[in-house]
């Protein structure tokens, strides 16, 4: 039995795998942090062999990458972004920097919002559900919030609205997203 491979000490295999731990700790240092548990999960349950591990972790890390641009790119286009990037950095897997507009009415909150739900709409564009938008759900709740403490509206009923819009403002700039998506997967950074 194979314990203690550093990085992955949690990992409790049989001694029927004939791990070649050396191969499996090069692979896995490879993958992302947040994409390691579904990969050892799936070599776990003898869906991938530790040499294909790196093969699939590609696979993953591309499509994760992908997912993360047209986010990013949706955020972009419907906030009318000045830079984003596709590059990693703390807990952030990307980020978009928006126009420091201020806000002066109740609309421009309803915009900001829009834009915070407009990543997760972009996210579904690529045939998964929308994953990684928790901050962003989290920073449009508080805006509902904020709104509703000026407008007397249910908080709820914002989001559902602000909601709605950013699927509308995805759909009807759907070939700018998909064209800012790609060029981010191919540059990692693109500004103004």
């Amino acid at each position: 039995m194979i314990r203690n491979i550093e990085g992955v000490s949690f990992l409790n295999m049989s001694d029927t795998t004939r791990l070649d731990a050396p191969v499996l700790q090069r692979n896995l240092d490879q993958v992302r942090p947040e994409l390691r548990q579904d990969l050892i999960n799936d070599y776990r349950n003898g869906e991938v062999s530790a040499d294909d591990l790196a093969n699939k972790a590609f696979i993953r890390q591309e499509e994760d990458d992908d997912e993360v641009a047209y986010h990013e790119a949706a955020h972009y286009v419907v906030g009318g972004g000045i830079s984003a990037t596709i590059i990693p950095s703390s807990e952030a897997r990307g980020l978009t920097i928006l126009r420091p507009d201020p806000i002066r009415t109740l609309g421009d909150i309803e915009k900001v919002m829009v834009t915070c739900y407009a990543g997760g709409m972009g996210s579904e564009m690529r045939g998964r559900g929308a994953r990684g938008c928790g901050s962003d759900i989290g920073q449009a709740r508080f805006l509902a919030r904020l709104h509703s403490r000026f407008s007397g509206r249910d908080p709820r009923a914002l989001e559902q609205a602000a909601e709605m819009s950013a699927r509308c403002e995805v759909h009807s700039r759907r070939y700018q997203i998909e064209n800012i998506a790609h060029k981010l997967r191919r540059r990692k950074t693109i500004r103004g």
